[in-house]
């Protein structure tokens, strides 16, 4: 089984990837000195075809840091990926110009399924639903004057009581913003979360069944074959992929229209 997961590790990567997540989950792994918590460095992208991809999994030495992020990016150019037009990321310190140096040409857009997990913690219960469904609008707008008049009326709506929120997203308003002038169809798949939470779900629910792992050959072993049980939750394929590879072409031309046929 190692030698599955090593050939899936060192795999031949397609030359780009139309977009990105990368995100880090941390888990217990027993190193020479004991137990240590470490960043699982998780990569999961959209193919030229359409198709959502677990890209990479790293462990990492110790807590999620841009350093050792900007050595798995590099890895993956090492394994043949060259361009990523667009990159989600969460905000994490340092880690906009470690993407930078690697994918200059890559758009960052902040990423809102992290925005949104962090405002669920602000949250009551019972206004949850309503939440959610209000800053979907804010995400979701047409343009950004549009997503800033959503975000208001949020604000306006609770009356300082979700204050917390609102300062939250206009903190980071430029980086969530970036993929707004984009259009509809590829918005719509840069800010979709249910694929990611799915993914997210599922290692999480492998990296509980043990208080500490052995040694991070037994968490990928594990990991890869939970994850290839699961495939249906995170592999399926972008919806109505034709409309969005008519924009893709649009907006980013030969960048993209090359890399059709991979």
């Amino acid at each position: 089984t190692w030698e599955r997961v090593k050939a899936w590790q060192e795999r031949t990567l397609s030359a780009l990837f139309v977009v990105l997540f990368i995100d880090a989950v941390h888990i217990k792994v027993r190193r020479e000195n004991g137990v240590a918590t470490v960043a699982l460095y998780v990569v999961y992208g959209i193919t030229t075809q359409g198709q959502r991809e677990i890209v990479a999994l790293y462990p990492g030495q110790g807590a999620e840091s841009a350093t050792e992020w900007g050595r798995c990016l590099q890895d993956l150019k090492r394994r043949g990926l060259q361009d990523a037009l667009i990159i989600c990321s969460d905000g994490l310190s340092g880690l906009k110009p470690v993407i930078a140096e690697a994918f200059p040409l890559a758009r960052i857009q902040r990423c809102v399924v992290h925005k949104i997990r962090n405002c669920f913690k602000l949250m009551d219960n019972k206004d949850s639903k309503e939440i959610l469904r209000q800053l979907r609008s804010v995400y979701m707008a047409v343009n950004e004057p549009a997503a800033r008049l959503a975000l208001e009326d949020f604000d306006r709506h609770w009356d300082g009581k979700y204050k917390v929120i609102t300062n939250m997203w206009e903190k980071d308003w430029t980086e969530l913003m970036a993929c707004m002038d984009l259009p509809e169809s590829l918005r719509k798949i840069t800010y979709t979360t249910n694929a990611i939470e799915n993914l997210n779900r599922e290692i999480r629910r492998v990296t509980k069944t043990k208080s500490a792992w052995v040694s991070d050959r037994a968490l990928l072993i594990q990991l890869f074959l939970s994850l290839e049980r699961s495939k249906k939750s995170w592999n399926k394929k972008v919806h109505n992929w034709a409309n969005v590879r008519r924009d893709l072409i649009e907006l980013f031309g030969e960048r993209f229209s090359n890399h059709i046929d991979q």
